[in-house]
């Protein structure tokens, strides 16, 4: 399995980060735990058709929880500063 790294940015500013970090990691830790799920449950021979629901359902887990992990948070200013 990958290593996922949520890189930790210092600062503040108009663009700084504005996400919770402790919200971060636990949507990683939520994500981590339903991808490895999913990919158990991917690997399985012969799903039966509630497998396959639980299979989709999963998905959209992970991708939830990948989101959530990698949100930033908004930016607050669009134009660079300097720019008309």
């Amino acid at each position: 399995m990958e290593s996922i790294t949520i890189p930790e940015k210092h600062g503040g500013g108009k663009n700084g980060q504005h996400a919770n970090q402790k919200a971060r990691e636990s949507a990683k830790d939520r994500y981590e735990a339903a991808k490895k799920e999913y990919e158990a449950l991917k690997s399985k021979p012969n799903k039966t058709k509630d497998d396959k629901a639980s299979l989709d359902k999963l998905k959209r887990t992970v991708d939830h929880e990948k989101k959530k992990m990698d949100n930033t948070g908004e930016n607050h200013s669009r134009k660079a500063k300097g720019s008309n």
